[in-house]
């Protein structure tokens, strides 16, 4: 996708439209002449935005207002071209890090969510619901409990999912029904059981990780070092600008595949054990990662599951016991449970924080393109890529950092796959015999 550049003179420009504080008694006050630093938060695993804002104050806003929590602020942050801007009301909850910076001035962190964040704290759900799909239940709260406008959570932004289910919900917020629910959701299309409910600058999503995975990449993500013309010399087909835009900063490796991790966590594999308590009846289900590897979709190709015997003459995904659990036989845990935990565990086995000049276009749940350069010493004409960790990313957090000059998008990027297939172990090597009897 080509980014809009026209109109941008940096990269990290922005238009900071409003940035309003409104009481409890109505009172308004425009505070982009004291902000200092904004951050605004998204995560794929967080129902809710949510963000900081640091004030230098010199007239006295905290108690003329007062500002004591429960306000509102409105923020509206644009970028030159870009047909998307961002524009929500969040709502104050707490103040800290309150200080005196100079016998005239103070300064303090005001902290803000969603409004349907404090809405669900404030809210307790007892009601059953009989032979009702997940996404139907999931619809109900939002619309009854939660109020959320059409506009912000419309029905196209709800995946549907298969299966009815008889639930008793106990006197639990919204939110932390939503997210016991999202367990259990599954559909025909997305085995592998990765249903989340998180909110982004456009508004409320309920969908899988896995049909996330299935969109084209949004963007290319590059080393700035590796991508700009006055580096190499090279003519390039697209403006700097737009480089700029579609180059890391900086990078950092954050996460990368873990062995005991991920047994531990059931990637490889598990066993579940359902018991029915009417009839005493115990049934075990097991679950290989290579089987459901194949059965799923996924940001790349390739899995990066190492698959050779050990010296019991087995797979680490036939080593059922790993991950091992006992439930009651209901609500259907044999379709979810092990599928869940390996899919969402398995998610996070590459992770990449990278830092991009800002862009209202990126939000979490997309797909970009991660180019990263290998550690070697081929010269600059040929970029050699890391293989293992370039390839195909979802951003599963975004944050969006604005100060009183830039604006730039801190991306949290997760994948569970590789572009390239692994080399097939050597069953009967030599050399792995001997590993393997030491």
């Amino acid at each position: 996708m080509m980014i809009p550049t026209d109109g941008i003179q940096y990269a990290s420009q922005f238009q900071l439209d409003d940035l309003t504080l409104i009481a409890v008694n109505g009172t308004s006050v425009d505070l982009r002449e004291v902000m200092r630093e904004m951050n605004i938060f998204e995560d794929m695993f967080t129902n809710t935005m949510s963000g900081d804002l640091f004030i230098s104050d010199s007239q006295n806003l905290i108690n003329l207002l007062p500002i004591i929590g429960g306000e509102y602020l409105k923020v509206t942050l644009s970028k030159p071209s870009f047909p998307w801007k961002l524009d929500k009301v969040f709502q104050i909850y707490k103040i800290t890090d309150r200080r005196k910076a100079t016998a005239f001035a103070e300064n303090y962190i005001l902290h803000f969510c969603s409004v349907e964040q404090v809405l669900s704290d404030s809210t307790r759900i007892s009601k059953s619901y009989r032979g009702m799909s997940i996404s139907k239940i999931v619809e109900d709260i939002t619309t009854n409990y939660l109020h959320i406008n059409s506009k912000k959570f419309p029905s196209s932004a709800i995946d549907s999912t298969t299966g009815n289910f008889d639930i008793v919900i106990p006197f639990w917020t919204p939110f932390y029904a939503i997210n016991w629910l999202s367990r259990m959701a599954r559909s025909a299309a997305t085995p592998g059981c990765s249903y989340v409910f998180f909110e982004d600058s456009v508004g409320y999503h309920f969908t899988s990780i896995e049909s996330l995975s299935q969109q084209e990449p949004l963007q290319p993500i590059n080393l700035m070092p590796m991508n700009l013309a006055g580096e190499t010399g090279e003519q390039s087909p697209v403006s700097d600008t737009q480089q700029r835009l579609e180059s890391a900063e900086e990078y950092e490796m954050v996460g990368s595949p873990d062995l005991l991790r991920f047994i531990s966590t059931g990637v490889y594999g598990g066993k579940l054990l359902t018991v029915n308590p009417i009839d005493q009846r115990i049934k075990s289900i097991t679950m290989n990662a290579a089987v459901l590897f194949d059965a799923t979709d996924h940001t790349n190709p390739n899995m990066f599951l190492q698959l050779g015997s050990d010296r019991t003459k087995k797979p680490q995904t036939e080593h059922h016991d790993s991950f091992f659990r006992i439930a009651a036989d209901n609500l259907k845990v044999d379709t979810w449970l092990l599928q869940r935990n390996a899919y969402i565990s398995a998610f996070h086995g590459f992770q990449v924080k990278v830092s991009v000049p800002g862009n209202l276009l990126l939000r979490v749940g997309q797909i970009v393109q991660l180019n990263l350069p290998a550690a070697t010493l081929g010269s600059k004409a040929e970029k050699p890529i890391d293989e293992m960790f370039s390839g195909n990313y979802m951003i599963s957090a975004i944050r969006h950092k604005i100060d009183r000059v830039r604006y730039v998008c801190i991306l949290e990027l997760s994948k569970d796959s590789l572009v390239p297939q692994l080399p097939p172990s050597l069953e009967s090597s030599s050399a792995m015999n001997r590993i393997r009897e030491s």
